[in-house]
């Protein structure tokens, strides 16, 4: 059954085979055809940013840069500036974006917990999750400004292989000439345009249908013949093209794939042992000006290809300069969409670290006796990283350069040891220590969550 199914196969294709031979004179640069006409199909679609890349750029790190100025120490808190916000106005208007009505936000409430080494901590870890934040937003937006541009780029240089120039269509006659000058070896315009060749391809004397029935005209018949013949002509064989509509939009694959068929045309039907490189024609083509015969509808890039690779045909190169840059948008979408989930991530990490600041003073004693450990813990963290330290200069940090570590200044140090046995640990309040109660629990998992919070 398979071998009697083999030779129906072979039979159909000696059939096809011996109809093309048959109608080669009419249709000699059928395959030609088809092949550029593919090329011109695809490459007339315009590619948009949202078939290029479903990537879009993900907000700025707002909600984490709100915990981390949330859980700043009071005292930094409640200053008239405070870092960027040199001004009291602008930093009252900062506030005001996470206070008030807008404590509430989708992910958590925005609240100013009580000091202590655990906010403290808390406090550090999410400056460190913003600067991550901030790098990653920053590499998001020049990604995202880079698929941006490659559209443009992109089918710029589409339409530039289409008409010769990025900013010209079929309608300007510019883009086409004689044939001596756009189809005969040597030609300034030869292989400018996928709209020239055609024309070149598809028409001349007797050749109206060398590439399809009607598919040409048999005007543009002569090396001196104008222009606007040219210009004719293509609109005749465009006009065939057009029949099938193609909705693709350009990909890198897709484009390589059609500048190959296109490619692996040239030469195909030429036996001159001087090798000839012309798209279409015959055998006994002298030249490709149409004087003659459908073998002399043809495009001859044998100067152009003498000078170097396919790459040196002008409308094959903007092709495949759109193929490179949709290669690198493809990767940057890629980029985009992992940098946007990173984002996510880093976000819900800092709502975790924020969570697990107590609410209360984990410690149980005065804010005053309180502070000396909070900061000296916010100093400490920073250990021998002498950059991380000059950071933390706002919490009274400073680098010892005799003991290599990041310690609180002494004076402030003093000061506050000072104030703490006044009060002897005790709460202003109360004058007692509170050991027991809600707070017991956390006091006793302080050092764990100070620990995990600190790395």
């Amino acid at each position: 059954m398979r071998l009697w199914l083999q030779g129906i196969t072979v039979a159909v294709l000696l059939l096809e085979h011996t109809a093309m031979q048959t109608a080669k004179a009419v249709d000699e640069n059928k395959d030609a055809f088809q092949a550029l006409c593919a090329m011109y199909s695809l490459v007339k679609n315009k590619v948009r940013r949202e078939h290029l890349s479903k990537a879009t750029l993900p907000g700025e790190p707002v909600e984490i840069e709100n915990l981390m100025l949330v859980t700043l120490h009071r005292s930094n808190y409640t200053n008239a500036t405070y870092g960027d916000w040199g001004k009291e106005q602008q930093w009252s208007e900062r506030k005001k974006q996470f206070e008030g009505d807008k404590a509430k936000s989708p992910n958590g409430e925005y609240i100013i917990k009580e000091d202590s080494e655990t906010k403290a901590a808390g406090h550090l870890r999410l400056s460190k999750l913003l600067q991550v934040a901030r790098r990653a937003h920053k590499d998001a937006k020049r990604l995202d400004t880079e698929l941006t541009q490659a559209v443009t780029d992109i089918n710029n240089n589409l339409n530039a292989a289409l008409f010769g120039d990025n900013t010209s269509d079929d309608s300007d006659e510019n883009i086409f000439d004689t044939r001596t000058n756009a189809c005969v070896k040597g030609g300034a315009k030869v292989g400018q345009s996928i709209a020239s060749d055609m024309a070149c391809l598809c028409s001349g004397t007797s050749a109206a249908d060398v590439c399809c029935k009607t598919c040409g005209d048999a005007n543009y018949n002569s090396g001196g013949t104008a222009a606007s013949v040219a210009k004719t002509s293509y609109g005749i064989t465009k006009a065939i093209c057009e029949k099938v509509k193609l909705t693709t939009q350009p990909t890198a694959a897709g484009l390589a794939a059609a500048v190959q068929a296109v490619l692996q045309q040239i030469g195909n039907k030429q036996t001159n042992t001087a090798g000839y490189q012309r798209l279409g024609g015959g055998a006994t083509a002298v030249a490709c000006d149409r004087t003659s015969d459908t073998n002399t509808a043809c495009v001859d890039y044998s100067t152009i290809l003498g000078a170097g690779g396919a790459e040196q045909i002008p409308w094959v190169n903007k092709v495949l300069t759109a193929i490179k840059t949709l290669q690198k948008a493809e990767s940057d979408s890629k980029e985009l969409t992992i940098l946007a989930s990173k984002l996510e991530q880093l976000n819900h990490q800092a709502w975790t670290t924020y969570d697990l600041i107590p609410r209360e003073d984990v410690t149980a004693t005065s804010v005053k006796s309180q502070q000396l450990p909070s900061l000296e813990s916010v100093c400490h963290a920073a250990k021998d990283n002498q950059k991380a330290c000059e950071n933390l200069k706002d919490k009274e940090c400073v680098f010892n350069t005799e003991t290599k570590k990041c310690e609180l200044k002494k004076d402030v140090k003093e000061k506050l040891e000072k104030e703490n046995q006044e009060t002897g640990g005790k709460d202003k309040k109360t004058g007692t220590t509170n050991t027991t109660g809600s707070n017991s629990f956390l006091i006793n998992k302080a050092p764990l969550l100070l620990a995990f919070l600190l790395f």
